[in-house]
């Protein structure tokens, strides 16, 4: 081959290799524009949510719920946009299992200066998460945050914080086989832990409750009966977990019995984010998913 040729070939192939690396360059800067995560040091990661113009503080090194967070600004698309269509101004919510405080700032920005939020989370290390983001969100005034697990009356209960895995803190302690196939470590917590009952001259009718505490859903249900029956208007916003309730001893079965006291009617999501209207018989057969509990 002649020098020319060979230098033409050469030029070809640097040309190539060009528009691949700038093809991969755009793609990276495509990558990290998408990215809403910006590390603040000490485990703590700054994320802009996807709505409301809310920004949260959130545990970097969390894999079951940061990651999706972190790059759609989203937790759960369904059940946002659930709330943001149904929560209004000057209502009354209640976020019983708050977490970083999610749903608590979403709902202290849609209640509005009128409105009240009572959030309880009983894990302390992350209800540190849930106290910064309503001051970061600048609605300290509308919102109340509690270290205390909500349950049928005041005890002490024992939680078992999952290491890189907050949202999963619960009474069920590790099994063996998830702590061997899984590598989950858990630390025991003991917290203390009140009926809603017991704040319902305070709290008085509520609106919109939301209640995600692994497992334990029977037994806060349990505590609020009275103040789900001065809220006729509620919408609850619930995670339905069989396989958590029967590992933390609450038998679904009984679950269902005390939605049926307190007269609630499930709905679960369908194709396309539609709400369909089920019973509780057949909520009892289903798996793990997110339901909305109403009186109607």
């Amino acid at each position: 081959m002649a020098v020319a040729d060979q230098r033409s070939e050469n030029l070809t192939q640097l040309e190539r290799r060009l528009n691949n690396i700038e093809g991969t360059l755009q793609t990276l800067v495509r990558e990290l524009r998408a990215l809403r995560g910006t590390y603040l040091g000490s485990n703590r990661l700054l994320v802009r949510a996807a709505y409301q113009d809310l920004l949260y503080i959130v545990p970097a090194d969390d894999v079951l719920t940061v990651p999706r967070f972190a790059t759609a600004g989203v937790v759960e698309p369904n059940p946002t946009n659930y709330v943001i269509a149904n929560v209004r101004p000057s209502n009354t919510c209640i976020d019983v299992g708050a977490n970083f405080g999610y749903y608590t700032c979403m709902f202290a920005r849609l209640v509005g200066p009128s409105g009240k939020v009572y959030a309880f989370e009983a894990d302390p290390y992350i209800c540190d998460y849930a106290r910064d983001n309503v001051v970061l969100n600048q609605v300290r005034g509308r919102v109340q945050v509690q270290n205390v697990g909500i349950w049928s009356g005041p005890t002490t209960i024992t939680l078992y914080r999952r290491a890189h895995r907050y949202g999963n803190t619960s009474v069920i302690a590790p099994s063996e086989g998830e702590a061997r196939l899984r590598g989950v470590q858990a630390e025991p917590v003991t917290v203390d832990a009140i009926a809603l009952d017991s704040l319902k001259e305070k709290i008085g009718p509520v609106d919109f409750l939301k209640l995600d505490v692994e497992g334990s859903e029977l037994m806060a249900l349990r505590g609020m009966r009275e103040l789900l029956r001065a809220s006729p208007d509620v919408k609850i916003l619930m995670e339905w977990s069989p396989l958590q309730s029967a590992s933390a001893h609450m038998p679904p079965k009984e679950l269902v019995k005390e939605l049926a006291l307190n007269e609630l009617t499930p709905h679960v999501y369908g194709k396309g984010g539609v709400l369909n209207r089920i019973t509780l018989e057949q909520l009892a057969n289903l798996s793990y998913q997110n339901i909305i509990l109403t009186k109607q």
